[in-house]
């Protein structure tokens, strides 16, 4: 059986098995990211299941209730299942372009040289992890930005997830 179809199945039959008091749902969710993860065989995911499942929370509860309910068909179970671990995957997706976008501007220009006002438009945008004040005046709190890397760990990091 494929892995995704057992990750599906295990989160099914953890909760339909209800073995505690409390907690079986999130219990069962956490089953099947963490069956997901060993079918990929990474130790590296972007996207959560778990994180998916909360957003579609009525949907997910209407299914399983359908499916329990009825005859234990699983198929209803597996098509919603998989249509939401291809949404999870889909927003990850949406969500790493936009920091590979960020990453690639800001690697443009990270050697451009900027005056004091653009310093201080950009103190907003950037992050300021390790950053120092620049100015003195107390209305402005400009702030430099650590040196740049040769390469960010997010185009880095994104690069090997597209390969």
């Amino acid at each position: 059986m494929e892995p995704v179809l057992k990750a599906a199945l295990a989160n099914l039959w953890f909760v339909t098995i209800h073995p505690f008091d409390d907690g079986d749902g999130r219990i069962a969710r956490a089953i099947a990211d963490l069956s997901l993860a060993r079918s990929e065989g990474s130790s590296q995911r972007f996207y959560s299941m778990s994180a998916q499942i909360r957003e579609e929370r009525g949907e997910y509860y209407r299914i399983l209730e359908q499916t329990q309910r009825g005859t234990m068909d699983v198929t209803s179970w597996m098509e919603w299942f998989l249509g939401c671990l291809t949404r999870a995957i889909e927003g990850a997706q949406g969500a790493l372009s936009g920091v590979i976008a960020k990453a690639r501007y800001w690697e443009k220009l990270r050697d451009v040289p900027l005056n004091e006002r653009q310093r201080a438009r950009m103190a907003g945008c950037r992050p300021s992890v390790g950053s120092t004040v620049v100015s003195k005046r107390e209305d402005v709190h400009v702030r430099r930005a650590p040196p740049p890397r040769p390469e960010s760990d997010a185009l880095r990091c994104a690069r090997t997830c597209i390969r």
